[in-house]
């Protein structure tokens, strides 16, 4: 049987020490001194530690600082895919002491045999050590993630399409969480900008702590904390109109909708996908007079049904009402792009992905 590798032991937690800009000590040593860590207030303040510099030369990095937001995780949840896994995950484990990491392995990876010898025989994504998928990115199971850190380090030619890699990188990722691509993993002829205009990640490469030589390997993604996006809050208003109604009768949940063409120039910047926000919905003449509910919005074609080109504003309220509001003044106040639009194998996986994003939203407007 299988067993996860382990250092030497530690009995006390250390406090973090920055030696260069590259290491931070973290105190764990095994996955069983990691369970009990207490974790100093300045751990993981820089995350410069948590990036290995991969052999290829013009695919390193060297930066000094990270975003903040998941600085405060004592045990990040890291994925690693691509070729230089086997690498980051002895760079992770010996010099950051980082034990709950998934990597996921292609059946010809270089270097898979190596790492399932150090993987645990558990297949339960919450326990630390190290778990190994075989598959791809889009087969992963919902409950390995979600991850604070993933490294993409895929060899050119090996993934063809940088959008859908980096789509399903998203739905993985915690907001706050950072992508971290080497070498060829979204192909250097790409338009960074163009790629991720429809995918709720920001480009925070730090391009002035990087080579020359370097800044066209190295591309680090973040996905904003609540899902924020430049432009938004953004209200859209108008009367509720009748739907396909499907949101009730085929998935259980049930919608309010706008007519999208008169607010076609307040959508233009904005991509297609799954918003969260809030519903304020009147019965008399002004929407000013309700309360506001949580709500997720989708705003798009409905790529899984296929049936239309044409944009719709579907809203789902999380809010009991006793009865219909067609013709009433409804007002939504988009607060974050949660993700982009999906066509899913069929109604099953899209009802999954739905109750996944309520309880994005639900978290999201609780911060």
């Amino acid at each position: 049987m299988n067993t996860c590798c382990k250092l030497s032991s530690c009995s006390e937690p250390r406090i973090p020490l920055r030696t260069g800009s590259r290491k931070v000590s973290w105190g764990i040593r095994s996955p069983e001194a990691a369970r009990n860590r207490v974790l100093h207030p300045q751990a993981g303040q820089h995350f410069s530690a948590w990036l290995p510099e991969i052999q290829d030369p013009a695919a390193s990095l060297q930066v000094e600082s990270f975003p903040e937001p998941i600085s405060a995780t004592s045990q990040p949840r890291v994925l690693l895919s691509g070729d230089a896994s086997q690498q980051i995950f002895e760079h992770l484990t010996k010099e950051c002491h980082i034990w709950n990491i998934l990597a996921v392995l292609s059946p010809d990876q270089p270097g898979g045999d190596s790492l399932d010898a150090h993987a645990s025989t558990s297949s339960l994504g919450n326990e630390l050590g190290l778990r190994c998928w075989r598959g791809d990115m889009a087969s992963i199971p919902a409950f390995q993630g979600p991850f604070d850190v993933i490294y993409l380090t895929q060899s050119a030619g090996s993934n063809p399409d940088p959008y859908s890699l980096l789509l399903h990188s998203s739905l993985g990722l915690k907001p706050g969480g950072i992508i971290v691509t080497y070498g060829s993993a979204i192909g250097s002829n790409h338009d960074v900008l163009e790629l991720t205009h429809g995918l709720p990640l920001d480009n925070v490469t730090p391009s002035s702590s990087l080579a020359p030589s370097q800044q066209s390997n190295v591309v680090i993604f973040q996905k904003p904390m609540r899902y924020a996006r430049r432009g938004l809050p953004l209200k859209l208003e108008g009367p509720v109109v009748e739907g396909f109604g499907r949101g009730s009768k085929q998935l259980g949940f049930p919608t309010a909708n706008l007519d999208p063409a008169p607010l076609q120039d307040a959508l233009a910047p904005f991509p297609t996908g799954v918003y969260w926000g809030y519903a304020t919905v009147c019965k008399g003449s002004s929407a000013d007079a309700a309360e506001a509910a949580l709500a997720v919005v989708n705003i798009g074609k409905r790529p899984t049904y296929g049936d239309s080109p044409a944009i719709s504003i579907e809203a789902h309220v999380l809010k009991q009402y006793p009865e219909d509001f067609y013709g009433k003044p409804m007002q939504l106040t988009l607060h974050g792009f949660i993700r982009p639009e999906i066509k899913f194998s069929g109604l099953e996986a899209l009802t999954d992905q739905i109750k996944m994003d309520i309880g994005a939203a639900k978290v999201a407007g609780a911060t």
